[in-house]
Order: C-alpha cells, then sequence, then structure tokens
C-alpha cells in the first residue's frame, strides 16, 4: 500500500495520476489522520509520499517541525522508525539539497520539488519504486 500525505489540494493531480495506475493507495490531509491509520491498519506499507511542509498538528509541537516548515522530515523519521527500508518520497517547495540534508544519505529517500516535476513522471517513478519495494520486501 502506498500513503500519500500532503494538505495542498495542488498535488491532488500527482494522487489522481496515481489513483488512475490502479496502485493501492490512501491519501491524507494531515500528518495526525496518516498516524493514526498506520496505527490501525494491519496493511503493509510498501511506500509513502510525504509533503514536507504541512501543518504539525497534534502529533509534533510547533518548535519542533519549524512552525510546519519540517512537519514531513519529521514525519518521514517516525516512518523510519516502524518501516526502516520502504521507499519514502519527499515532496518539497524547499530546495532539494536543504532537505536532502535532513534524510542523511538514505538510499531509499527520494526528493523532488513540486514545482519541477511532471504528474506522468513522478507517477511512474513511484509506479516503479512500488513495485520494487513490493518485489523485495522493502518493508
Amino acid at each position: 500500500m502506498i500513503l500519500f500525505i500532503d494538505d495542498e489540494p495542488t498535488t491532488d493531480l500527482f494522487f489522481d495520476e496515481l489513483q488512475g495506475r490502479g496502485l493501492p493507495i490512501r491519501k491524507f490531509r494531515s500528518v495526525d489522520e496518516a498516524w493514526e491509520y498506520l496505527a490501525k491498519t494491519n496493511k503493509p506499507l510498501d511506500l509513502a509520499i510525504v509533503d514536507v511542509m504541512m501543518p504539525p498538528g497534534e502529533l509534533f509541537s510547533k518548535d519542533d517541525v519549524s512552525d510546519g516548515l519540517h512537519t514531513g522530515l519529521s514525519f518521514y523519521k517516525l516512518i523510519r522508525q516502524k518501516y526502516e527500508t520502504i521507499p519514502v518520497y519527499l515532496l518539497t517547495n524547499l530546495t532539494q539539497s536543504t532537505v536532502a540534508r535532513s534524510v542523511d544519505g538514505d538510499p531509499n529517500a527520494y526528493i523532488a520539488v513540486k514545482t519541477d516535476i511532471f504528474y506522468d513522471d513522478f507517477a511512474e517513478q513511484v509506479e516503479d519504486l512500488y513495485n520494487k519495494s513490493r518485489n523485495y520486501g522493502g518493508k
């Protein structure tokens, strides 16, 4: 299963493109909803797509995530605690190098600047990562 977490309506087109390919995907508008779902579900998580800048919700304090500028990075760290090797795709409006420093060379972390990617290219890359994760047990 793919988890898609982004509070911006503009990324609905990314989600729609993935859903149109028949991928098993769930979308959440907040980290709180996504974390609650992960806590309750028994379905394996194969891939996560996480927006970097989101409201902190109840999961994080505003200070911990720089008023939401790094909520997605903090959520990425929570995912890594539970799912050590699944691919995590971080969507950002920040510079790629800023986010890259935060994932510290994780070979299963992928970063894309939202304004630099095309929907079909993004969907193709996510579909490839999903298939690799499922085929090689990347949980």
